[in-house]
């Protein structure tokens, strides 16, 4: 299978990628990140990663998209760095990017405010 590569660039952000299924990926994760204008950043984040996974995400991984993934977030109200990561995961598992989804929502399902 051939790998694309590419990026995506907007007014305040960035997407871009390597080894990835098709330009798809890129497409979808920022038509995500813009859709989210009106929510947090790390949410806006985690939706243009979850985004690309639906898209199939990186060429080597089949339907898992990604065995490894990480959001980092730094408030500059609170100057904390919220890190969250997948890595390594068994091959044929479950895709990274919904585990670190899974991550994400139980730590901001109380704490809405503040991503």
């Amino acid at each position: 299978m051939t790998s694309w590569q590419g990026s995506r660039l907007g007014h305040d952000v960035a997407v871009l990628g390597n080894i990835l299924v098709d330009e798809k990926v890129i497409s979808q994760a920022y038509a995500a990140f813009e859709q989210g204008r009106k929510g947090a950043f790390a949410t806006r984040l985690m939706l243009a990663l979850k985004a690309g996974e639906e898209q199939g995400g990186d060429n080597r991984c089949d339907k898992q998209a990604a065995r490894s993934a990480f959001v980092s977030v730094y408030n500059p109200h609170t100057g904390a760095i919220t890190e969250l990561s997948v890595f390594g995961t068994d091959k044929g598992g479950q895709p990274a990017v919904t585990l670190l989804k899974n991550k994400f929502d139980k730590l901001y399902q109380t704490d809405q405010g503040t991503n």
